[in-house]
């Protein structure tokens, strides 16, 4: 720690972070995952309940705990209800991730394997899409991530540290407050094989951290909350348990979901979400794996690796996530965030291999593997850039919205059977559903079909909605689910 340098990369990993604010406030809010847990957050920051988020008011939202909800409702407060203010969050926490790993790892090896880590884990598809997004994932990996700076550190120290023992509850804590007791499995299983593999140190395990102490500071952080939401809304604990933590992960198309739709994939899928989410780095890997094999010098290169302090915990935390939800059918790619930490790690060692050694070589330049990090970035960017100039290639009805609200405000506006949850937001609840009966009797009222409205209707849905519709219907805005009518 006394000999912390701020270097190069290091200005390089906060320039790649910087970049995420382009896409945070260019892009709305596109259905579902966002605008759904952004109006749970609006909802928090209009009604002040700060114990039990809710879905729509009067049915709670048991799905996850509420830190992530706390977090973009105060900055909702602050800053208003722009998409950048309730992103906000998620991109704090991800830089603080970012900041904990660049100091443990600076403690246990060498600086560059510091600064390329945190480097190649700040531009990794998965990490920097999700940085700035509303979800509950990036806390839940700040958590996970804090647990592994502070098992790392603890670990490789001759003389224990106090705070990043205490360090490890606290990402305890905030795992439990922003996913719940998935976080103990996630962080658990690598350190138990690690211990299983190496068992001369479990008594330095029991050493390094402030057991008494770390579970009443996790206790006393964690469980009045949970106390508070099983006595405000009776039946959460049984639906979060047992619903969220077990069936969703065990029961492909789980139909107990209250808020959303499950995500039914095939067992295995979560490998081909990795292959995504590891761009554009696992690819350097193999390049740099391919080249060391080619020099003869691979073997001397992965027995050098072998050797570093906690190998068999990194290896085992970066492929942990993945072999959890290989025979999950109701999976999100979101689910590997927190096992991308370990693998920037193992890829980071590698690229410092290439000056390791009594043979250094190397295969791929430095400035070529910075390059690579900003592959990501600009791609958003541009991607953004295209959006703004396209806004139907965006699965969003902000436009839609927007539209009502700019040329007659004071017009009726609904949707035929379902309301998207980015309308839900972007409206502040307003905008109505109505099924078919509804609009059968709606069309057949002469008192209100003879009155002029805006009605919006998928585009899978328009033969359906025309037998309901009588007199003039004209379009007027399309986004890329809907289309937008005014009647009369």
């Amino acid at each position: 720690m006394n000999n912390f340098k701020f270097k190069q990369l290091d200005l390089m990993t906060i320039v790649v972070m910087l970049i995420g604010w382009i896409p945070m406030v260019l892009l709305p809010f596109q259905d579902t995952t966002e605008p759904r847990y952004a109006e749970i957050s609006r909802l928090m920051a209009s009604t002040n309940d700060w114990i039990t988020p809710w879905f729509e008011p009067g049915v709670p939202f048991w799905g996850k705990p509420p830190l992530s909800f706390w977090a973009q409702a105060l900055s909702i407060k602050m800053f208003g209800t722009a998409e950048w203010a309730v992103r906000l969050p998620s991109w704090l926490v991800t830089c603080l991730g970012l900041v904990v790993l660049r100091l443990a790892l600076h403690r246990v090896y060498n600086e560059k394997v510091s600064q390329w880590a945190v480097f190649i884990l700040s531009s990794f598809a998965l990490v920097y899409l999700n940085s700035g997004g509303v979800l509950t994932d990036p806390f839940l990996t700040f958590g996970t991530t804090l647990c592994f700076g502070s098992f790392i550190v603890c670990m490789s120290s001759d003389v224990p540290s106090k705070k990043w023992g205490y360090l490890f509850f606290i990402g305890l804590s905030i795992g439990l407050l922003s996913k719940g007791p998935l976080v103990i499995v996630l962080v658990g299983i690598p350190i138990a094989i690690y211990l299983g593999l190496n068992w001369s140190t479990f008594t330095v395990f029991k050493q390094s951290f402030p057991w008494k102490k770390g579970f009443v500071l996790m206790l006393v952080l964690v469980l009045p909350w949970y106390i508070m939401a099983e006595i405000k809304t009776p039946g959460f604990l049984n639906y979060f348990i047992v619903g969220e933590h077990i069936l969703r992960y065990i029961d492909p198309g789980w139909t107990g979901d209250l808020y959303g739709t499950a995500h039914k994939e095939f067992y295995g899928k979560i490998w081909l979400h990795w292959l995504v989410s590891s761009l554009p780095w696992w690819p350097v890997l193999v390049v740099l794996l391919v080249k060391f094999k080619k020099n003869h010098v691979l073997e001397q290169k992965l027995a050098t690796i072998k050797k570093k302090p906690l190998f068999s915990f990194v290896l085992a935390w970066s492929l942990w996530c993945g072999v959890f939800f290989t025979f999950s059918g109701n999976i999100l790619w979101t689910y590997l965030l927190p096992s991308m930490v370990g693998f920037a790690l193992i890829v980071a060692w590698f690229v410092d291999a290439q000056s390791e050694g009594n043979n250094p070589q190397m295969v791929i330049s430095l400035t070529w593997l910075q390059r690579v990090g900003f592959l990501v970035p600009v791609f958003v960017v541009l991607f953004s850039c295209v959006a703004i100039v396209y806004p139907s290639m965006l699965r969003t009805e902000k436009g839609i919205v927007q539209y009502t609200e700019e040329n007659s405000p004071q017009l009726p506006f609904m949707y035929f059977r379902k309301v998207p949850f980015s309308a839900t937001y972007y409206s502040k609840r307003t905008v109505k559903s109505m099924d078919d009966e509804q609009m059968s009797d709606y069309f057949k009222n002469p008192t209100l079909s003879n009155q002029a409205a805006y009605i919006a209707v998928n585009k899978g849905s328009i033969d359906e909605f025309k037998q309901f519709s009588v007199g003039n219907l004209q379009e007027v805005y399309r986004s890329k689910h809907f289309i937008l009518f005014k009647v009369n």
